[in-house]
């Protein structure tokens, strides 16, 4: 015990959620730095919708995190037939969220931009990013809960290969999609949003191959998508309520 709980441990294990946790902060900072050689109203825009997006996928954040925190309980307790039971429960509510959330940002951000925009261009940009931003949620959602598994279990090093996989892949989209380098359509501020959503499903495809390879998920039982236990639906969801940001 004196050897596993060391600085070298922690930082181990603490490391790579350090870097993943700034993932989402990391595309929208990359979206910006190629929309400001763009123009100036489509790095307000980006910056106006990037933030508007960002705050809703916090919603999302809370959940995973009493996920996580519920995970890291069970591998404790090496109750690990558990932890695919709070994992499905978790997808059964951050999957029916995240189309809440697509319609919400889809049919109802124009109204709310509209309110706290002064610019009609940068309103109308804003507007054209997220009409192609609001699809990754969907996978921005399912990222966070495959996080959730790893941190609470302990095998954060996945992480970084994720995320940097996710940055490396917005930044070559971002140069592509936005300024129509290397034969692709010139997009502009629609290229940048739909080069983060390419990012995250690239990121949560790594995640499904990943886990099916080198995850022993009968241990776990992982996506047996047992039937609806409330009694774990309510202790997630009071753990993640007091977790969120």
């Amino acid at each position: 015990m004196a050897n596993s709980i060391s600085y070298k441990n922690i930082l181990r294990i603490a490391f790579p959620i350090i870097i993943s946790g700034v993932a989402q902060n990391v595309v929208n900072v990359t979206d910006t730095m190629f929309l400001g050689r763009l123009s100036n109203v489509a790095l307000g825009a980006g910056g106006n919708a990037g933030i508007f997006y960002f705050v809703l996928v916090i919603t999302g954040m809370g959940f995973t995190t009493g996920t996580q925190i519920i995970i890291g309980r069970r591998n404790g307790e090496k109750n690990y037939a558990q932890i695919g039971k709070v994992l499905d429960h978790c997808l059964y509510f951050i999957v029916p969220l995240s189309v809440i959330l697509f319609f919400f940002i889809r049919y109802f951000s124009p109204f709310l931009l509209e309110i706290i925009t002064l610019s009609p261009n940068i309103l109308h940009a804003s507007n054209e990013y997220l009409s192609y931003r609001a699809f990754g949620i969907f996978f921005a959602f399912i990222n966070f809960s495959f996080m959730a598994f790893y941190v609470g279990t302990t095998k954060t090093k996945i992480l970084i290969h994720s995320t940097v996989l996710m940055m490396l892949v917005n930044v070559f989209l971002d140069y592509a999609l936005i300024f129509g380098n290397f034969g692709f359509p010139e997009m502009g501020i629609q290229g940048a949003a739909l080069a983060s959503v390419i990012s995250e499903f690239t990121a949560l495809l790594f995640f499904i191959i990943y886990t099916y390879y080198k995850i022993d998920t009968n241990k776990y039982k992982l996506f047996q998508f047992s039937d609806f236990d409330n009694a774990i639906f309510k202790r997630i969801f009071n753990v993640g309520s007091v977790s969120f940001p």
